[in-house]
């Protein structure tokens, strides 16, 4: 008699809930990290922030791309945390 596994005895388990509707934490956390980055990126446009890095002032048109590609990655990470 061959020795169970944990594979072979996953299906005899039952889980008070289906397993599809098991939402994914990484996911939810990555979309909220996402969604705070680009409302940093609103915030300085905003309050008209200056950043300059290694003595190169990096231009408003930059916080409004990241802003929204933040965003839109945060949307689609958030609606891709449920399967």
């Amino acid at each position: 008699m061959p020795v169970p596994t944990a594979v072979t005895w996953l299906p005899l388990v039952s889980a008070p809930f289906p397993r599809r509707d098991i939402m994914k934490p990484f996911s939810s956390i990555a979309a909220a990290i996402l969604a705070v980055f680009g409302l940093v990126h609103l915030l300085r446009l905003i309050g008209g922030w200056s950043v300059v890095v290694n003595g190169f002032e990096v231009p408003m048109w930059v916080s409004i791309v990241a802003l929204i590609v933040s965003w839109v990655l945060a949307a689609m990470v958030w609606r891709e945390r449920r399967p």
